[in-house]
């Protein structure tokens, strides 16, 4: 006999719940309140997956043993250059760092934790993916900035609408530009034998 799980998302993105649910998860939403700022003193992807690991156990869910529950926690950032780019506070900041990006290669990296409430066991990984942008003009920033869909993606873009335009090419998944990683949380599952 399998046992199923409630999948229990920690994550206000609606890329995320848009990922899962096209995938055709049912899960419960939580956005639990923690400090994103990364620790400079570690690996950046450790940095990464101790954020998700953090927001897992945040969820009001995480104590609770009513039921078998698997709480992923996801983080989402842009690396160029070894320096770290979330979301622009301002679209002054949006247009700087997309005139870093621009004709470059960066680094998109989400890290996730998956933590089986039930067996008290947590999972990390964190995916790569390369992204390279083409060579853009003051206007294309511009104006792509007018969207206001920069604002509130990290690396200024969003790669699932508009910002698509930006890119040249990209190397490793894509959901993991948009902002999670599926397959490797699916083969994460299976490996576990974790049914949601």
């Amino acid at each position: 006999m399998f046992l199923t799980y409630q999948l229990v998302l920690c994550s206000s993105s609606p890329r995320r719940q848009d990922i899962l649910q096209k995938s055709g998860y049912h899960f419960l939403l939580d956005s639990p309140k923690i400090s994103e700022i990364l620790d400079k003193n570690i690996n950046i992807d450790v940095a990464l997956q101790k954020v998700a690991g953090q927001k897992a156990r945040a969820s009001v869910y995480a104590t609770r043993l009513d039921r078998p529950y698997l709480i992923v926690g996801s983080d989402t950032i842009v690396f160029f250059n070894n320096t770290v780019f979330g979301k622009p506070k301002n679209e002054q900041e949006a247009y700087e760092t997309l005139k870093l990006l621009s004709g470059n290669t960066h680094e998109v990296k989400t890290a996730f934790s998956i933590l089986n409430v039930s067996l008290n066991e947590t999972v990390f990984h964190t995916e790569t993916t390369k992204v390279t942008f083409k060579t853009l003009s003051d206007s294309v920033i511009t104006n792509y900035i007018k969207t206001k869909e920069p604002i509130d993606k990290a690396g200024a873009y969003g790669f699932q609408d508009k910002g698509r335009s930006l890119v040249a090419s990209i190397l490793g998944e894509e959901n993991n530009i948009i902002g999670f990683p599926l397959k490797a949380f699916q083969k994460i599952l299976k490996e576990k034998n974790w049914q949601c």
